[in-house]
């Protein structure tokens, strides 16, 4: 099998034409036009979205079109982990290329007993992982919204039982230090703070909410994700025995970091310049 294989990439365009629940569109609609009024017009810095309606006005419609062309569930797959690599075996819809990366990021890191996601969402990433990694480890996920926790539970009454969730806004504060998993990630999050001060408090409360390894899965050119990792390391004494690496599955790039400076080996890669980021970005902001 070849390490890059993905046919994923290829549904993007059938994505997109894909059909929009129609619920709330008007006023996504209007409420978008205001964002980039004030954003670009105004000059002021505001979110992509306003969080209070996102759940309703926008992830609900996402999520609809997305399952349409992609799989979000990995229990109506048949699939294996080989050569560091994720693979499906049966037919049906590829899983979405970002959502594959995020898996190999984190499976692919030594052996750990407990992950949090950061905006989870519906939590299809943590029930995913957990078919990947099995019972024995600990889940956590964080929302801003208590609407998604919700949403989390109507989605997944079986497979979220034992999952821990709880409200918590990264730009003010980071996951308490008693129940700090070993492994965070985000998936298409930070990516929507456009507020410089707060995404650059959130990026550091991120990576203070584990103790050994954070994974940032994001449209590298929505933010400077290296000179910011830099700068933060540099002035946050618990994070100066960081190190910075990249993974690469062929369709998308993840940034790696070693909290606590344990080494890693391939499939990672010294993450030193700000190019190697940039790989993907053309037509791409998922």
């Amino acid at each position: 099998m070849s390490a890059i294989k993905t046919n994923a990439k290829a549904f993007d365009q059938v994505y997109l034409n894909a059909p929009k629940k129609k619920e709330n569109t008007l006023r996504g609609f209007f409420e978008a036009m205001l964002r980039r009024i004030k954003r670009h017009v105004l000059r002021i810095n505001v979110d992509d979205y306003n969080w209070n309606t996102y759940s309703d006005t926008y992830y609900g419609p996402e999520q609809h079109a997305e399952q349409l062309c992609y799989t979000a569930s990995l229990a109506e797959l048949e699939f294996i982990f080989q050569n560091k690599k994720l693979y499906t075996i049966s037919d049906g819809k590829p899983i979405h290329y970002v959502h594959r990366s995020v898996y190999e990021s984190i499976c692919n890191l030594p052996t750990f007993s407990s992950v949090a996601e950061i905006g989870f969402g519906n939590g299809k990433h943590l029930v995913n992982l957990n078919y990947l990694l099995g019972p024995d480890i600990n889940f956590y996920g964080f929302d801003i919204s208590q609407k998604q926790i919700n949403l989390f539970h109507e989605t997944f009454t079986t497979e979220g039982k034992g999952i821990q969730t709880g409200v918590l806004d990264i730009t003010k504060n980071s996951i308490l230090k008693k129940m700090l998993p070993e492994v965070v990630f985000a998936c298409t999050v930070l990516m929507h703070i456009k507020r410089p001060d707060a995404y650059i408090a959130g990026l550091r409360n991120f990576l203070l909410s584990a103790s050994r390894f954070a994974v940032i899965v994001d449209y590298m050119g929505s933010h400077n994700y290296f000179n910011d990792l830099m700068t933060i390391k540099s002035t946050n004494k618990d994070l100066q025995n960081s190190r910075f690496y990249y993974y690469d599955s062929g369709a998308y790039i993840s940034i790696v970091i070693s909290l606590n400076g344990e080494e890693l080996t391939g499939p990672y890669k010294l993450l030193d310049n700000e190019m190697v980021l940039t790989k993907y970005l053309d037509g791409d902001s998922y």
